[in-house]
């Protein structure tokens, strides 16, 4: 039994060297809402290295310029490698992983202009990783972590554009590895449990088509922290979403709604004059 591994996503991850991966940022949430009653959905394919997966984000805003945000990821991958210490080597084995993270946040908004503002997240996650080796071996670890997220976007008529930092404390609170797993693994994996929690930096860049309610975006997510490769952690996670805006779907009839409310108030103000008269 150990107390280990990583944060944010699963653990399995193929380079070059068919190593396994013990961490991935997932990608930085921005909500843009600002009216009260506004809402958005988006969904997004993701990879890093091999692995690959999904996220489903969600915002809803019950305050002006206030906003509650979901995000929620689940990614796989797998590789072969060969065991060199036995001879004649036998045939590569498969190995595999797969994982999730939801995060909650609240986030507030500071207006700049008519198209760009300030926003500040706050929220917290949960996860596991399951990560799979040969002859049923298996490590699957639980973890938690809190985050807050400064970030500026901007979202105009053609396009949209996002830049954000997440500082992240990541804390694993349980977990269960089996000895038998490859040795090297298990080194990565103690020096992941000597350390503790993990502070770890989150660049956000999203740029994006806006075809409202409808936008289409890009999004890259980057570690930022040097020493992740010394406990196996990939730094990267690139995506591709589509965003709707749930309030804007039926724009003409909410214009025509705010007209006709209009109309109707100053008909009762010229109604309650005659009868003055």
């Amino acid at each position: 039994m150990y107390k280990l591994f990583w944060p944010a996503l699963l653990g399995v991850f193929l380079s070059s060297c068919s190593q396994h991966y013990f961490y991935a940022p997932n990608t930085l949430h921005i909500p843009t809402v600002r009216e009260k009653g506004d809402a958005t959905i988006e969904a997004s394919l993701n990879g890093s290295n091999q692995i690959k997966g999904g996220e489903l984000r969600a915002a809803y805003s019950p305050l002006a310029n206030t906003s509650v945000m979901l995000n929620y990821m689940y990614m796989q991958g797998s590789f072969e490698r060969f065991d060199f210490s036995t001879f004649p080597t036998p045939p590569p084995a498969k190995h595999s992983g797969r994982g999730f993270i939801t995060d909650l946040g609240i986030t507030r908004n500071f207006p700049i202009s008519e198209y760009s503002m300030f926003t500040l997240t706050a929220g917290g996650s949960i996860g596991r990783s399951v990560n799979d080796y040969t002859r049923g071996r298996t490590a699957i670890l639980n973890f938690n972590r809190l985050f807050i997220q400064p970030a500026i976007v901007s979202s105009g008529k053609l396009a949209d554009f996002g830049i954000g930092l997440r500082f992240s404390r990541l804390h694993v609170y349980d977990g269960k590895v089996d000895f038998a797993i490859d040795g090297d693994d298990i080194a990565t994996i103690n020096k992941i449990d000597d350390h503790g929690a993990f502070l770890i930096p989150d660049l956000g860049l999203s740029a994006g088509v806006n075809f409202a309610p409808v936008h289409l975006k890009c999004n890259m997510t980057l570690s930022v922290s040097e020493n992740l490769r010394d406990y196996a952690f990939s730094g990267n996670n690139l995506s591709v979403s589509v965003l709707v805006d749930i309030d804007n779907l039926v724009p003409e009839k909410k214009k025509t709604t705010k007209k006709e409310k209009s109309k109707k108030s100053s008909k009762k103000k010229k109604s309650k004059k005659k009868k003055r008269r």
